[in-house]
């Protein structure tokens, strides 16, 4: 998964600079899967959009 996550990142950053075939809306486990998918498709023009600093969407620790 982290693998997966390491090359989503490098995809996002390099479609940055051109415009992109197909955006992501949300860096969620979803939105994750579904980059996989598509970078394993071939399709490397893309961009995931994410509101949060952090990957994950609503799947994270909250320490008390």
């Amino acid at each position: 998964m982290w693998i997966a996550v390491f090359f989503i990142l490098i995809a996002n950053a390099l479609a940055v600079k051109q415009n992109p075939k197909v955006i992501i809306v949300g860096a969620g486990a979803s939105g994750i899967a579904a980059a996989s998918k598509l970078i394993q498709s071939g399709v490397k023009n893309l961009i995931i959009l994410e509101a949060e600093e952090r990957i994950g969407g609503r799947v994270h620790s909250i320490e008390f």
